[in-house]
């Protein structure tokens, strides 16, 4: 099979992950004004020795390398929802109630926490540690976290606030 260059480690493991630490960095820097208003050089070299530092530690780089995919694979569902959300309303309008934002941003957050669970072995330790005891503990947390839950949605979601007796 051959490979393309692409597919080289030199490029997926050094310049790839370089080059997207270096933009991201750089956009941060640009968009705060943390170092100053106009200055793109100043920012730039910041944000060229984080990229280096970053790419010259195999962990954070292997970590990232594999939490791209997932993160792509998220963005594809969440553009083709925005995608059928805007073809079901108004031409040219993209305006999603913010519950809804709430929601796609909470399950993308999940999304990211899970996955980095899975990639950094976080998930096989907190599995081991609550499974040990049997699958009580695990129950009862989830029906605790099902309980909040329920209580914040209802109380986020109760009337305008206002009390009956209010405004005779």
């Amino acid at each position: 099979m051959a490979y393309t260059i692409l597919q080289n480690p030199f490029v997926v493991e050094m310049i790839l992950p370089f080059l997207l630490v270096f933009a991201i960095v750089f956009a941060i820097l640009q968009k705060s004004k943390i170092l100053g208003d106009g200055k793109k050089q100043i920012d730039a070299i910041v944000a060229l020795v984080v990229g280096l530092i970053f790419v010259a530690f195999g962990y954070p780089t292997g970590l990232m390398i594999k939490m791209i995919p997932v993160v792509v694979v998220a963005a594809i569902v969440l553009f083709l929802f925005m995608l059928f959300w805007g073809l079901t309303h108004k031409s040219g309008e993209f305006d999603m109630p913010k519950q809804l934002r709430y929601v796609v941003g909470g399950i993308g957050g999940l999304v990211i926490v899970i996955a980095l669970a899975v990639f950094t072995g976080a998930g096989q330790w907190l599995y081991d540690k609550f499974n040990a005891g049997g699958n009580e503990v695990v129950t009862n947390i989830i029906v605790f976290v099902v309980i909040i839950v329920a209580i914040v949605l209802v109380v986020a979601t109760s009337g305008d606030g206002k009390k009956p007796n209010e405004g005779k």
